[in-house]
């Protein structure tokens, strides 16, 4: 990958664009996060979305936090899709919280 603020843009980005730019990935620092690919990963992440659940929205731990339940999400509905329940078993389950049994 090419490093687009410390060498430059390839479309000539002007000085000010680079500064912000600059600016903008010391703020929200993700190169912590990564694609989550294991069980391992999946954890690392849950565990890090406990610790970042109350990161203020616009914040770079807001930002992370965003990002790391986006991925979840996604692992989420790839690894463990889940379903539609029997209708049958719906309603015992829903009878059972009920007291209907």
């Amino acid at each position: 990958m090419v490093d687009y603020v410390t060498r430059g843009s390839m479309c000539g980005l002007s000085v000010r664009t680079r500064n912000t730019t600059r600016s903008t990935l010391r703020r929200c620092d993700m190169s912590r996060i990564r694609a989550i690919r294991t069980t391992a990963d999946y954890a690392a992440a849950l565990a890090r979305i406990d610790v970042l659940m109350d990161a203020e929205y616009g914040t770079p731990a807001g930002e992370e936090l965003d990002v790391l339940t986006d991925l979840v999400g996604l692992y989420e509905s790839r690894h463990a899709p889940m379903g539609y329940p029997n209708p049958i078993e719906a309603i015992r389950f829903r009878m059972e919280q009920g007291g209907f049994t």
